[in-house]
């Protein structure tokens, strides 16, 4: 006969679980007090030695890993989303309940002590399975249930009060405040890892999304602070980026330049036509030397590659930003003509500002100007390079134009000839 169902209460955690008649009564000849499961295992646990507990988590993770890897790919999907929806469940019941300060410490602190004992390459492993693995996940669902998904952790975080949204910035801002800087660095290269990865397999037009969506937000966001709290935010950041660029090396300033410069490059391509109607003009003069002889060629935009040898100790420093000073110049053109190549900048009105005329804030822009103009002979690439001197916006064949390697002033007619000469004219 089966016995009777009935419940009790652990001695240790409190829990009520559901017993048998029998159980009950094998305890009292033993005068023992009830514990769950879970209370007898952490018991058990604590009495082990360390490496004893090191072999049975190795064991147990062996014996998990080989059942998960011989499961049908049915059974798991169903175990996965069964877990998921426990979990989801969980943390709900969790939140709502106002939660366990206690529980949730000791939560981070064991997580936190697990990952700190891993050697770096387990750590790796891991880090590289959970991004892979989210990756597949996600590629995995249909449009539909990565909407559903969307929806359901913005209708979370639209549900949850004031408070505990605070709650969680702080347990974010004191975490931040808490670690070491090594720390922090290593913090922020894992999640730089997952964000790529995860980014690197959106659809294009859920990037496009993505990126519109995360604008939004923080125009929203911004808009709705103080002038008070907008002033103290800048300042704070203009302060950390100034440190960030203060302590960066000569070598990595130079190859952050490199990179920003291919970047931009790479946007200006996408513009199809040069911005301004200096340029516009001129680039149509050499489409119309490109359509008369054979062999010119140019490109709009060309970023200079080869530092100067001595050029931080000509230029250490910017005095008019006193920042750092890239040794690249963006030149707007690179006219190839089939046996040489030249650079030309063409220059607008605001070039013949002179220092004190104008000023953007705090800065001189004549002086700030005229210094990036300083630097343009020494990022040249070795290449011929002429200056055409716009200063009254109206391109001409008289606008003056100088040539760096001579020192001589000529005029756009005489470039455009220089340039004739060395092509052959199309039959």
């Amino acid at each position: 006969m089966v016995s009777d169902i009935i419940t009790d209460t652990c001695t240790v955690c409190g829990t009520n679980l559901v017993v048998t008649e029998r159980a009950i009564k094998e305890r009292a000849k033993r005068s023992a007090e009830f514990r769950c499961r879970s209370c007898v295992a952490k018991n058990i646990w604590k009495n082990f030695t360390n490496d004893d507990k090191a072999k049975r988590s190795e064991n147990l993770s062996r014996s998990l890993e080989n059942y998960w890897t011989n499961l049908p790919d049915v059974e798991k999907s169903n175990r996965v989303t069964m877990l998921r929806d426990y979990n989801n469940e969980y943390w709900d019941s969790y939140f709502n309940s106002g939660g366990d300060s206690v529980r949730s410490e000791k939560i981070r602190t064991g997580l936190k002590n697990y990952w700190n004992k891993l050697p770096d390459d387990e750590k790796a492993k891991k880090l590289n399975a959970l991004t892979t693995g989210y990756a597949e996940w996600w590629n995995s669902l249909s449009d539909e249930d990565r909407i559903v998904r969307s929806d359901k952790i913005k209708d979370y975080w639209n549900n949850r009060s004031d408070e505990d949204i605070q709650k969680h910035s702080d347990r974010i801002k004191n975490y931040w405040k808490n670690i070491s800087d090594e720390e922090r660095t290593k913090v922020s290269e894992r999640v730089s890892v997952v964000i790529k990865e995860y980014y690197k397999n959106l659809p294009e037009a859920e990037k496009i999304a993505l990126a519109n969506a995360t604008g939004e937000r923080s125009k929203k966001w911004w808009s709705n602070l103080s002038k008070e709290k907008r002033s103290e935010m800048s300042e704070k950041n203009r302060i950390k980026a100034r440190n960030y660029w203060d302590n960066m090396t000569s070598e990595q300033y130079d190859e952050l330049s490199r990179k920003r410069a291919i970047g931009y490059n790479k946007y200006l391509l996408t513009l199809g036509d040069a911005p301004n109607k200096n340029e516009l003009e001129f680039m149509n003069r050499l489409k119309l030397l490109k359509f008369t002889y054979s062999q010119i060629e140019y490109q709009w935009q060309y970023t200079s590659q080869i530092k100067y040898p001595e050029f931080d100790i000509l230029f250490p420093i910017n005095p008019v930003t006193d920042s750092k000073v890239s040794y690249q110049h963006n030149w707007d053109f690179m006219v190839h003509t089939g046996n040489k190549s030249i650079l030309i900048d063409v220059d607008g009105s605001i070039h013949a500002l002179l220092p004190g005329q104008f000023m953007d804030g705090n800065i001189d822009v004549g002086a700030y100007i005229q210094f990036n103009d300083s630097k343009r002979p020494y990022q040249t690439d070795g290449y011929d390079a002429y200056i055409v001197l716009c200063y009254d916006n109206k391109l001409t064949d008289d606008t003056p134009v100088l040539s760096f390697q001579s020192g001589e002033m000529m005029t756009v007619k005489q470039l455009i000839a220089l340039l004739t000469p060395l092509s052959d004219k199309r039959q």
